[in-house]
């Protein structure tokens, strides 16, 4: 999907500190509802109101597992996502939905989520 590699490409050349990336992120969502894909346009969201929020992505299921020379968290998530049709990165990427809306103060969704 081209919005994501964008994306995957801002993130690669600027990083987030210039705020394009929450801005493709946008469009990115705009396409997912378009896909009538729920999960990808509420996650697309809530990654843009996390970095809006804190400047930075924080948020990061395998922080223990990863390694300073590994993919950040940002991008693994990037990745999974473009190919969100696979069971377990679609489980993944229900894991970074839980922990982005605790993070943004939305914990009584993030419960609901956990029970499903």
């Amino acid at each position: 999907m081209k919005q994501l590699d964008d994306v995957k490409a801002e993130y690669k050349k600027s990083g987030l500190e210039n705020g394009k990336v929450v801005e493709l992120l946008k469009v990115l969502r705009e396409q997912y509802k378009e896909m009538s894909d729920p999960t990808l346009t509420k996650v697309t969201r809530l990654m843009y109101e996390h970095i809006e929020a804190n400047k930075a992505f924080l948020v990061d299921t395998f922080e223990e597992e990863r390694g300073a020379d590994e993919e950040t968290s940002f991008e693994y998530l990037l990745s999974i996502m473009s190919d969100a049709d696979n069971k377990f990165n679609r489980e993944e990427i229900q894991e970074y939905k839980v922990l982005l809306l605790v993070d943004l103060g939305y914990q009584e969704k993030a419960e609901v989520v956990e029970e499903d």
